[in-house]
């Protein structure tokens, strides 16, 4: 297993993702990547993308835009190390404040973010497809 960052090749693997239904597209993180916005760091095996997040930061605050590991990778600490990877570049380049949302029905996500000092800020009602919420979660770095 490899830490890497995100790279261009890279923007197809939340579209790709056959249980990931909502959120960005290849189109959208190709987009912002060339702006320069969007950052990101990647667990490959055998050069395969299996787990990523991807992030912005801009002045004293980043965004986790959005974190995914594939099924058969989970449970083995690569998004806890990929967040804490996001937070840490996130405060190397001045940013006081990690934002980032969790759907309201996804408890295993919100209790690993709780234990990486996460907390709950507010609510986006109907923020996803299917009419969920979303938690809305910041931690101070």
């Amino acid at each position: 297993m490899k830490l890497r960052p995100f790279l261009p090749n890279d923007a197809d693997f939340f579209e790709r993702a056959q249980d990931f239904e909502e959120g960005w597209t290849e189109e959208m993180v190709r987009s912002s990547l060339s702006h320069g916005r969007l950052k990101g760091f990647v667990w490959e095996e055998s050069g395969v993308p299996v787990s990523a997040v991807i992030f912005e930061s801009a002045a004293e605050t980043a965004d986790i835009e959005c974190v995914y590991t594939l099924p058969a990778y989970r449970k083995r600490g690569l998004a806890r190390a990929l967040i804490e990877s996001a937070v840490r570049r996130a405060k190397e380049e001045g940013a006081e404040q990690v934002f980032l949302e969790v759907r309201e029905d996804n408890a295993p996500a919100a209790a690993l973010y709780e234990s990486l000092g996460f907390a709950r800020a507010g609510e986006r009602k109907k923020y996803y497809k299917d009419g969920a919420a979303a938690i809305v979660m910041v931690k101070g770095i």
